[in-house]
């Protein structure tokens, strides 16, 4: 009973205060997307990290509540008949039905076990404003033997569909002179509820190749922010590197970040060959739309959370060559970290992500 009332309240959350006639609509410049380093297996499980990009030129503000992301709402379903895995779905209907598997053996990054009946407290804060090609996201974890084996459907051989798109409140820059400035907060519009087209397919297998060591689990930092480099599946020479860096927090408390300082005009990616620097990008190209954004005072970023940015690495800067492998190193701006909005700063140093080795084609 008490795990059935957890999960109505819980429904009641996230739905929230629905104004009269207001309905879902779909839009078109907030895009879901994934990120697989690996495929899902049923004995050794898997992770993936599930994007929400704004594409658009203009501003958004997107709500996320702690009740946002919960393991029951992570839909899993085998793909539809005639699908291309090399075309972009936003649907790949009709699925043929949600699988069954217990929703403990699916978690996601900054909740708690369904059975736990517990959900996180955060801080206020009044949503999180999103340029062109920033985003927010969330990981799934997909614990070892997830589903049974005897449940995965026929149609499920080398690639699923995951659905991770949470119910959305956005907003917009109000249509007003001035409602968008260079170093003035954003006037944005009231919120209203939009849907996000969220089915992506990722690469499953029933079995792994060999099942990892799983080690020990080490205890989380209170405070713990990381930067995460995140790559296509394929990386090919002579080609724009469209490569993506993720902030976020891995610690067990919010804290307070300023958006602005880790934009792409503040980092510097680097190219390594066998550990050694072959190239480097500065944000020199972009330092001027530093002068153009809009303020975006201290926001909290809460345990799980992760905020995501996208930047098109020129082929002609890039000393690929098909055949070699490489890394991708990113060091951003500096970490401000602050455990309150007008709090001391608790840290402040560059902050480095690097990819694992890939193999250029």
């Amino acid at each position: 009973m008490d795990k059935l009332l957890s999960i109505c309240l819980l429904l009641a959350a996230v739905s929230g205060p629905v104004v009269a006639g207001e309905s879902a609509q779909p839009i078109g410049y907030i895009v879901a997307d994934v990120h697989v380093a690996a495929p899902i297996t049923v004995d050794a499980g898997g992770n993936l990290a599930y994007h929400l990009t704004n594409v658009g030129p203009i501003p958004v503000l997107i709500e996320i509540s702690e009740f946002s992301y919960q393991p029951l709402f992570v839909r899993v379903m085998p793909p539809g008949k005639n699908f291309n895995p090399n075309k972009h779905y936003d649907a790949l209907g009709p699925p043929t039905g949600d699988m069954p598997f217990e929703p403990d053996a699916i978690m996601v990054s900054g909740a708690e076990r369904m059975s736990s009946g517990r959900f996180p407290e955060w801080p206020k804060r009044d949503g999180i404003a999103l340029l062109q090609g920033e985003g927010y996201a969330r990981l799934i974890f997909f614990l070892p033997d997830w589903i049974k084996a005897k449940d995965v459907p026929n149609e499920m051989r080398e690639w699923m569909v995951v659905n991770a798109a949470p119910s959305l409140r956005v907003a917009l820059p109000k249509r007003e002179p001035g409602a968008v400035s260079p170093g003035k907060p954003v006037v944005f519009d009231a919120m209203h509820r939009v849907w996000v087209p969220g089915d992506r397919l990722v690469p499953f297998k029933k079995k792994a190749d060999r099942l990892p060591d799983p080690g020990p689990i080490p205890a989380p930092n209170d405070v713990d922010l990381c930067t995460l480099v995140q790559l296509p599946a394929s990386v090919e020479a002579g080609v724009d590197l469209v490569a993506t860096y993720l902030i976020g927090n891995e610690g067990t408390k919010s804290v307070w970040i300023s958006q602005n300082q880790l934009v792409p005009a503040q980092a510097t990616w680097e190219i390594l060959k066998d550990d050694r620097v072959v190239a480097t990008i500065d944000g020199s190209q972009l330092a001027a739309m530093v002068d153009l954004l809009p303020l975006r005072g201290p926001m909290p970023l809460n345990p799980g959370e992760y905020l995501t940015y996208k930047r098109a690495l020129p082929a002609g800067a890039l000393p690929f060559k098909k055949g070699a492998s490489y890394q991708v190193r990113v060091q951003v701006g500096s970490k401000e970290i602050r455990l309150a909005a007008d709090g001391p700063v608790q840290a402040s140093e560059p902050m480095t992500g690097i990819s694992p080795v890939f193999r250029v084609k």
